[in-house]
C-alpha cells in the first residue's frame, strides 16, 4: 500500500475526512504509512472509510467530530494520544457552504458556516498545539483547508468566501505563533473538486 512511507510513524487527524477532499487526504496519507484518524459528524460513512483504510492494509479509525464543538476536540485530542501516543498532523478540512445572495442570507446561515469552517480551525488548532508541542522537540504540521475562491470570489457566496479567507489569515498569525514550537501552520488552497458540497 506504501508509496514512499513519508508518514510512517505519524498520526494524523484529518476533519470532514468521510468524503470528498477529506477522504482523499485521509487515503493517501495511510498509503504514506501515516496512523489517520478519520474525523467526522457523518458516522457511518466514516466508519466505513476507515475500514476501507483497514483492508488496504493502513492503519485508520473513525472518531466522531463536531468541530464546531470545544469539548469535542478535547475528547478526539483524549482518543488519539491514549490510542496512539501522539499527535503529528492535523488537517482541518471540514467545512459548509450555500449559495444565496448577501441580502437573502439570514444570520444564522452566516453564522453556522462561520462557526464550522472559521470557528472549527480555530479549535482544532487551539487543541492540537499542546500535544504537538509534547514531541520532544519535533513539533508537528497543521494544513488549514481554504479555498481558492477567495481570490477568485463569486456571487452569491458571500459566507464561504469570507469564512474561506479568514482560514488564510488565522493560519498565518498561527504560523508565526508557533514557529518556536517547530509547528507549521500552512494553508492549501483548492480550485473546485466535484464532491458533495457543490451539491
Amino acid at each position: 500500500m506504501s508509496l514512499s512511507g513519508r508518514l510512517e510513524g505519524k498520526v494524523c487527524i484529518v476533519t470532514g475526512a468521510s468524503s470528498g477532499i477529506g477522504s482523499g487526504i485521509a487515503e493517501l496519507f495511510a498509503r504514506e504509512c501515516g496512523s489517520v484518524i478519520i474525523a467526522d459528524i457523518q458516522e457511518q460513512r466514516g466508519q466505513e472509510v476507515a475500514q476501507s483504510i483497514a483492508g488496504e492494509q493502513g492503519v485508520a479509525s473513525f472518531f466522531r467530530l463536531d468541530v464546531s464543538d470545544e469539548a469535542s476536540w478535547q475528547e478526539i485530542i483524549e482518543y488519539t494520544l491514549k490510542t496512539y501516543g501522539r499527535i503529528d498532523v492535523l488537517v482541518n478540512n471540514a467545512g459548509i457552504g450555500f449559495v444565496k445572495p448577501i441580502l437573502e442570507t439570514t444570520i444564522a446561515e452566516w453564522r453556522r458556516v462561520m462557526k464550522i469552517n472559521m470557528e472549527g480551525v480555530f479549535l482544532g488548532v487551539r487543541a492540537a498545539v499542546p500535544a504537538m508541542r509534547r514531541n520532544a522537540g519535533r513539533g508537528g504540521s497543521i494544513i488549514n483547508v481554504s479555498s481558492n475562491i477567495v481570490m477568485v470570489p463569486s456571487a452569491t457566496q458571500g459566507a464561504y468566501c469570507a469564512s474561506k479567507s479568514a482560514v488564510g489569515a488565522f493560519s498565518k498569525v498561527a504560523a508565526i505563533e508557533f514557529a518556536q514550537d517547530h509547528i507549521r501552520v500552512n494553508t492549501v488552497y483548492p480550485g473546485f473538486v466535484e464532491t458533495a458540497i457543490l451539491d
